[in-house]
This record gives structure tokens, sequence and C-alpha cells, in this order.
């Protein structure tokens, strides 16, 4: 992608999108308005039109949604919180820097920014250099497992950014809270699986094929969203539910380890909002798989492509308008914000679609679209 593209990338991702000239780590323009507030997508076009523009730069904090950023200058010291922290290291998104990686989060909490011998945790109004940037030494920042679909909500004490990793002073206490926190929660987390409105959510939930796992774990986190006793729940006290969940999907997803299983699950609770009763794209994606797709896209082999072209049809047949949001979109279909973005705005420049506004992540306000398809 080019810079335009990466930007608009990041701006749909919820975050606070500024221009840095070539090989500085300082905005082009003035950002004081912007430390509260994102700027629209149509200021981001106009900014990455400008070939001066050539770095992107992401204000974090409560501009874009709680983001917080650990820089590791000390690449050692970023293997050994890795080596700790395994599954986070694995899911979290994290960039390669100049001298050494950037970990990326989102926070509920209001985050200051805090400076550590190792590099720095960098929270509300702090400026952080985002990926394809490139470094005043020439060194391109890059994405360590291709650009992120999500950057997932955590509980920061608990994963190890907030301090210093060049020694383990401190460590042990980190570890003796979690050890004992674990121990107060298993009773807890065995007995959900118990529960009946949780057994119906995940029989509801269980994937009839091949290819639909991502779909079906969405389907779940919305399921259980719905249901009083867990919707507020952290996503590690419900493990159990989702190994309930692997154990029994197992012969209709494969032999596919419970960790990726894991992970995406995760992913999803920290995106999902509503419960599974109170949002109608739901429904009107169980109706896209059920009929047939718009001839409008008949030309296409991509299931996920033209699945998103009849989810768009169902939406609209009320009144032909329909608000969807990206994020949403691309969890139900089973694909990245970033593609679903994309295919979204092909569908714009074939006809297909009209786009009436642009949607805003803090405001919790989605995309608004007219369909001009075939009915």
């Amino acid at each position: 992608m080019n810079q335009l593209e990466t930007a608009i990338a990041y701006h749909e991702a919820g975050l606070c999108v500024l221009p840095a000239r070539s090989r500085s780590k300082k905005p082009a323009v003035g950002w004081r308005e912007y430390q509260d507030q994102r700027p629209s997508e149509q200021q981001v076009r106009e900014w990455f039109t400008d070939p001066k523009h050539e770095n992107i730069a992401i204000v974090c904090g409560s501009a874009s949604d709680g983001l917080v950023v650990r820089d590791f200058d000390d690449a050692s010291s970023y293997r050994q919180w890795a080596s700790r922290h395994p599954g986070l290291a694995k899911r979290l998104p994290t960039s390669i820097t100049s001298r050494g990686h950037h970990v990326y989060s989102r926070s509920t909490d209001a985050i200051k920014t805090r400076a550590f011998d190792d590099g720095e945790l960098r929270g509300d109004k702090a400026i952080v250099i985002a990926p394809e940037s490139v470094h005043e030494s020439g060194v391109i920042y890059s994405w360590h497992n291709g650009i992120p679909g999500d950057f997932p909500v955590i509980d920061l004490p608990e994963s190890g950014l907030g301090h210093s990793w060049n020694s383990d002073s401190g460590n042990n206490v980190t570890q003796t809270a979690q050890t004992t926190q674990t121990t107060q929660d298993n009773a807890r987390r065995r007995c959900l699986c118990y529960m009946p409105s949780v057994k119906l959510a995940i029989r509801r939930t269980i994937p009839p094929k091949p290819g639909h796992r991502n779909q079906k774990l969405f389907a779940l986190a919305r399921e259980l969203k719905s249901i009083p006793d867990t919707r507020d729940l952290p996503a590690m006290a419900l493990l159990e539910v989702v190994q309930e969940w692997h154990t029994i999907s197992l012969p209709y997803i494969g032999t596919r380890d419970f960790e990726v299983t894991w992970g995406d699950f995760c992913r999803q609770w920290s995106v999902v909002i509503h419960g599974a009763d109170t949002n109608r794209v739901t429904l009107a994606f169980e109706a896209a798989q059920r009929r047939p797709p718009p001839p409008e896209v008949s030309f296409s082999s991509k299931e996920k492509y033209v699945l998103l072209a009849s989810l768009c049809r169902e939406l609209a047949r009320d009144s032909g308008e329909f608000f969807l949001a990206v994020r949403e979109a691309g969890q139900l279909i089973g694909v990245t914000h970033v593609q679903a973005w994309r295919w979204l705005q092909d569908f714009c420049n074939m006809g297909l679609l009209k786009k009436l506004s642009s949607g805003n992540r803090a405001q919790r306000k989605a995309n608004e679209y007219r369909y001009l398809g075939s009915m």
C-alpha cells in the first residue's frame, strides 16, 4: 500500500493519524486539536496527497480510542518480555523500529507516558511513528506480522508492559499477583460451562463445516455478550468456555490448535460491543448466507467478497440505505477490517454502493451506504 492507503487503514482502525515529513518524528501540522479527537477521513486524505508528508504519526491515548504503545529500545528487553508473555507477544501488533520494537495495545484507563531504562510506555497525547514510515537513519518501520486487523484491549498491569525488562526486579510481584488471581478465578470459570445459557450459546455457534470458524467465534462472542453473567467478564475468565466450544467444534474445523482458536476469540471479544440480540446486522448476515448473491458480483469466485455484497443487499432491503462498520463486516465474513474496507470501496467504485457518510469509531457511528444493485 502507498502512504495514503496505509494512513486511511490506520484511520479506519480508530487511530488518530497525522502526517510527518520525511525521516521526521514530528507532526507536519499543528496537532493540539487532535490530542483528544481524530481528524476526519477527508482531512487525512488531503494531508497524505501532499508528497512532503511521507511519514505517518499516530497520537496515543483517548484520541486513538485508548492506544498505548510500549517502546522497547533494547531488543534484549523485548525478547525477555516476549518469552515471559508469549501469548501477548503473538497477539499484540508489533512493529520493528530502528533500535527495537513497538508493541501496540489499547487500555480502558487513561495512561500517562512513562520512561524506563529500556524505552518507554507511550500513553495519552504521546506521538509514535507508525510502520511504513522512514526513520532518520533510513530504517523503514515495519509490522512484524503484517498490518494488524485489530489493536486489542489488555490489562496493562498483568501484561508486563508497564515496567523495565532490563532486570527481573519487580517481575516476581507481578507473577505472584497473577497466580493468586488465577486461583481465585478457576472455580468461577469452570462453573460458567454448566450454565444453561452458556451451554446454549456454545451449541448455537458450532461451525457447520470448515471455513466458518472465525464467523462462529464472532457469533460466540456476541452470544456471550448477551448473557448478563458473562457480558462484562475479561477474556481470560471465558477460557474454559472457549475450550469447550473448541472441543465440540473440532470435527468441523479440522485439527487446528486450540491456541489459534483462543487467540482469535480474544480478538473477537475485544471488539464486540453489543450482544447477539441487539444488532440487525447479524440477522442480515444470516439471510445473506441463505439467499442467492447479487448478480453484480457473479464474476467473482471469492466467497467472502460475494458474501459481503450479499450482506449489503440484505441490510438495504427495508429502505435502500443502511449503516455498516467495516470492523463488524470483517468479523462477520472472516477477513480483516482493512480488507472489508477495500471491498466496500470497490463496491462504491463499481456503482453497487454509494457512501452517504463516514463513521466515527469514537462516537460508535458506522459508515452509511445506499445500495444501488439488484434486490
